[in-house]
């Protein structure tokens, strides 16, 4: 039955659209390779039982309309950074190298429309903070743009 689960959540990951991500930032735009989660499945697995994710590669979270928003990190295997992002594409809540495993909740703290996950220490490491811009063709598709 692991050799299953394994063999589906290693398709699935395959099966998930990608695209080019840029953070802008005060002194510099960081460009990331993102997996897209938009159907409540590929939410829901995340980036669980991964065991490394390449440096600038990460997962957006995309829903339709602004809402709180909240992650844990059940099953996750390597440390993130969670990037709660507004309708306007604004970072509102940075949650930093978030705890393996664990189920505390990391809430939004406002209507948020996206999520992005990067590798744990990203944020630190290439100066990203609340209140920094987020773009890529998925998000503009669900109407977060400036």
């Amino acid at each position: 039955m692991k050799l299953i689960l394994t063999l589906y959540l290693f398709l699935l990951s395959f099966s998930m659209e990608a695209e080019a991500l840029t953070v802008t930032t005060k002194n510099a735009s960081h460009q990331f390779y993102v997996e897209i989660a938009k159907t409540s499945l590929e939410k829901a697995n995340g980036l669980m039982n991964r065991t490394e994710m390449a440096e600038k590669n990460g997962m957006i979270f995309l829903w339709n309309n602004p809402q709180h928003l909240s992650f844990w990190m059940k099953n996750t295997l390597i440390p993130l950074d969670i990037i709660f992002i507004r309708k306007d594409g604004t970072i509102a809540k940075i949650h930093k190298s978030c705890e393996i495993r664990s189920l505390n909740s990391r809430p939004s703290g406002c209507p948020c429309q996206a999520a992005l996950e990067l590798n744990g220490g990203s944020c630190d490491k290439f100066g990203i903070k609340e209140g920094d811009y987020v773009s890529s063709e998925s998000l503009k598709s669900v109407g977060i743009h400036k």
